[in-house]
């Protein structure tokens, strides 16, 4: 099998107007800009680091959006500074000899400003950045959890609100379908990663493109370009992805107060539930469509627990806009939830089923309790659930796979995965299993703080860097839990409610 890792940049600048990836070398490998997902033409800063090095090392300045890498050479060491704007779509590079010399370039434009007076704005935009972000629950997991907060701002396109899953790092897409797009899935996740940091200009953002990239039926699309219209896809449609938006709107609801956005949004929201209500079936499971992974078709547990919360998601957005659909939602989320329990639960396999008729233990079906609680998280069901998840998908080290047998990108374990395991055990109360989740994700987290999509059973990047997903499933693990994944139904006291333009 082709070595994918050899296709990772080691390091990524961005500002929400150019996103840049970097070797471990000082080489600037691609330039996406003025938006995430559209690379630049060749650069003055594209290309080799020309050094003769015995030695590299490398490493961000303190919380901020600049890279240091140094080359150690029998002289002395040759310094390599990249630095992003802190306004314009441009990526700077300082180059400092043994002896003094110094050479700057930028691209994709010049600028007329020195490198340290761009270094000392982004620094202390970074440090506003940080410092408006709640803090994380454990001391120790700060660094990571403030380089989640950058990561999400260097995939970000400031002007649409859009954050892409990763910087791309498959261009032929000769392993993968691509990266570099925005999956309403993941931006959802995303949503509640902000909310939980307190990164609420981002959450807002993110919301308002979502409701701008809907389809007019109701539908979200599998994968969307940045500006918001649909990219090539390879699934007609995956259900759970529209679900997990409108749980979103409503946890914006919860965490934010605002009243401008709540109305903003719920046509959409309305919209979209009215689109899952007709995807339900006379027995109230979702019809066929693909799973959470985007790899096969069925009827899924993990898209029924996503129906569920979305159902309770629309009934509280309904209380506030037009109360009388709020029991047709509220009715369709229990009829759901019944519907999940009669078909997938197994005794026979004492584990809940990932898909009618298929038995294999999946990492998806932690979702049924987080963050949809579709099912109660400390029943009898769910706990035998999540036991199986830890002893079929666990591997040395503390990593989950997907699934058993899975070959995509060598089927290693996921970071995310492994996270998601915590979060559920917060919810059963198993502090200690929680804790070994975030102390998981920081052993295998790059030198640099980055975390991949998967990594080896040693803690080594296997496939694509930095994986958005990954970082926001950190962050929620290291903050207080959401409200939404904490109660039994959705609809409950509003927040104190505050205007915003």
């Amino acid at each position: 099998m082709a070595d994918l890792t050899r296709k990772l940049p080691a390091a990524i600048v961005g500002n929400g107007s150019l996103l840049a990836s970097i070797s471990a070398r000082g080489r600037v490998e691609q330039i996406w800009a003025p938006h995430p997902d559209r690379a630049t033409a060749d650069s003055p800063l594209a290309g080799d680091v020309e050094v003769d090095a015995r030695g590299w090392t490398q490493s961000y300045v303190g919380a901020t959006q600049m890279l240091r890498t140094l080359a150690h050479t029998d002289s002395g060491d040759v310094v390599i500074d990249h630095v992003v704007h802190d306004a314009k779509p441009v990526l700077l590079r300082r180059m400092t000899w043994p002896d003094g010399r110094t050479e700057t370039l930028s691209a994709p434009d010049d600028v007329d400003e020195s490198f340290d007076a761009v270094v000392t704005r982004r620094a202390s935009v970074d440090a506003a950045m940080i410092g408006s972000a709640e803090p994380p629950l454990r001391e120790r997991a700060t660094p990571l959890y403030e380089r989640s907060l950058l990561v999400f701002d260097a995939l970000a396109d400031r002007e649409t609100g859009a954050v892409v899953a990763a910087p791309e790092c498959d261009a032929e897409q000769a392993h993968s379908g691509g990266y570099g797009f925005v999956w309403p899935r993941d931006l959802a996740f995303l949503i509640l990663a902000f909310l939980a940091s307190g990164r609420h200009d981002l959450a807002r953002g993110a919301l308002r493109w979502l409701a701008r990239a809907q389809e007019p039926d109701g539908v979200w699309l599998q994968r969307h370009w940045t500006d918001g219209s649909v990219a090539p896809s390879w699934c007609p449609h995956q259900l759970d992805e529209t679900a997990a938006v409108v749980f979103a709107y409503d946890a914006a609801w919860r965490h934010l107060g605002d009243e401008t956005l709540d109305a903003e949004l719920w046509p959409s929201a309305r919209r979209a539930a009215e689109f899952l209500l007709r995807s339900v079936d006379v027995d109230g499971l979702p019809r066929e469509t693909y799973d959470l992974w985007e790899e096969r078709q069925g009827c899924h547990a993990y898209t029924a627990a996503s129906f569920v919360g979305a159902f309770r998601a629309a009934s509280s957005l309904a209380q506030r806009h037009e109360p009388e659909l709020s029991s047709v939602y509220a009715t369709a989320a229990e009829r759901t939830a019944a519907a999940l329990e009669r078909a997938f639960w197994s005794e026979e396999h004492a584990c809940y089923l990932r898909t009618l008729g298929d038995p294999t233990v999946d990492a998806s079906l932690l979702g049924l309790a987080w963050p949809f609680r579709a099912v109660d998280p400390r029943s009898d069901r769910m706990r035998a659930t999540a036991l199986a998840v830890e002893r079929d998908l666990g591997r040395p080290g503390g990593g989950i796979l997907r699934y058993a047998g899975d070959t995509y990108a060598g089927g290693n374990a996921w970071i995310l995965a492994a996270l998601w395991l915590g979060l559920v055990k917060r919810q059963l109360g198993d502090d200690a299993g929680h804790d070994g989740a975030v102390d998981y994700a920081a052993r295998v987290a790059t030198p640099l703080g980055l975390l991949a999509e998967q990594v080896t059973d040693d803690g080594r990047p296997a496939w694509v860097l930095p994986l958005a997903w990954s970082h926001a499933m950190l962050v929620l693990a290291v903050r207080p839990e959401l409200d939404l994944a904490t109660v039994a139904h959705a609809v409950a006291a509003p927040p104190q409610r505050v205007a915003h333009p």
